[in-house]
């Protein structure tokens, strides 16, 4: 869990009393909370409660909530689009560029702001101030000894927070005796948190939109237990090493063949080393693979990159005959050429 799921466990509490209105401040912990949570002795005084609050404020700030009176509170249209589909709107966010030093600030920011309970789940914001953003950029606080320390200690410490705050990026209040303190935003809490997740959620969707074609295939599941499991799997990685057509092939796991519709967590067992393993076994020239899992929006999808490489062509089967657990010949050696686009009828076979 990050502070957007947090965010989110909100606005998803938000989002089922909807047709009560606006919610009351006295409420608002019923809604969101277990009653042994609410229930215990000095909850009121608990970094849960105001963390709650703080919460609240910044899904207001980011008009995901409605805020009535300063005490009152329902979640906002744009809030209730975001609950129900939040990658479009991430998207746009994590498409805004960044230099290095404002990356850096905000992942400051970012990193010692937010404060996480996992059992129960809550969070609350702790202020980062002009020392934390001094380290980290190995300036010297006051007082100055040179005009270069006093220029440095107003750019970091007061320009660059304030041009991401007029981003929406973070909150920044400058104080007096050159303090200063720093707060995330939902905004910039997305561009640091969900950046990644979000651009693979919009890779899969677009591969979706195709589906399965000559540079990618879909499977729902991989298993390399067996010797017809990994057999399969050899044949698939063969025929994206070799199919003609240009541009990058992808091997999808976790999407169902008739649906489309993401199908179940992965097998965690089934590793890169794994899958290398399995190809030096049966491919000659050994294909190679880059294989991650990622994040998409309703579980983990494996991506499994296969990497052409024209001086290795052409690609074969390396054994002649791979017996299944009945001992049925399911595989003869075959020459994958080059230029080859279909596999075989007796590969076909495996599937």
């Amino acid at each position: 869990m990050d502070f957007i799921d947090w965010c989110h466990h909100i606005l998803g509490s938000l989002e089922k009393e909807k047709l009560k209105g606006y919610i009351h401040d006295y409420d608002m912990p019923k809604i969101v909370f277990s009653k042994d949570l609410i229930e215990q002795e000095d909850f009121h005084n608990s970094d849960a409660l105001s963390g709650l609050n703080q919460t609240l404020r910044m899904l207001a700030d980011g008009c995901l909530v409605d805020n009535h009176k300063e005490s009152y509170w329902k979640i906002s249209t744009l809030g209730r689009k975001v609950c129900a589909d939040p990658i479009n709107f991430w998207s746009e966010i994590c498409s805004e560029n960044l230099d290095n030093e404002e990356e850096i600030l905000l992942k400051i920011v970012n990193k010692y702001s937010p404060q996480l309970s996992d059992s129960p789940m809550y969070g609350w914001l702790k202020t980062v101030e002009r020392n934390d953003v001094c380290s980290a950029f190995k300036i010297k606080s006051p007082p100055f000894e040179t005009d270069e320390q006093m220029n440095d200690f107003q750019k970091f410490v007061y320009e660059l927070p304030n041009s991401l705050k007029q981003r929406e990026l973070l909150e920044a209040f400058p104080g007096f005796d050159y303090s200063t303190n720093i707060y995330p935003t939902y905004k910039g809490l997305v561009w640091d948190l969900k950046r990644s997740s979000t651009f693979d959620s919009k890779f899969i969707d677009n591969l979706l939109r195709d589906w399965e074609t000559t540079n990618v295939d879909f499977k729902r599941e991989l298993k390399l237990d067996t010797k017809k499991q990994k057999a399969e799997f050899a044949k698939d990685v063969l025929g994206l090493a070799t199919t003609k057509s240009s541009g990058k092939r992808y091997l999808i796991v976790g999407f169902n063949d008739k649906t489309r519709e993401y199908h179940a967590p992965l097998d965690v067992n089934v590793t890169q080393d794994r899958m290398e393993n399995v190809l030096s076994d049966l491919t000659d020239p050994v294909v190679s693979i880059r294989y991650e899992i990622i994040d998409y929006k309703k579980g983990k999808v494996g991506k499994l990159e296969i990497i052409r490489e024209p001086e290795k062509l052409p690609y074969r089967a390396k054994k002649d005959v791979i017996i299944d657990e009945k001992g049925k010949k399911v595989w003869r050696k075959v020459k994958f050429m080059c230029d080859m686009v279909r596999i075989p009828n007796h590969l076909q076979n495996l599937s």
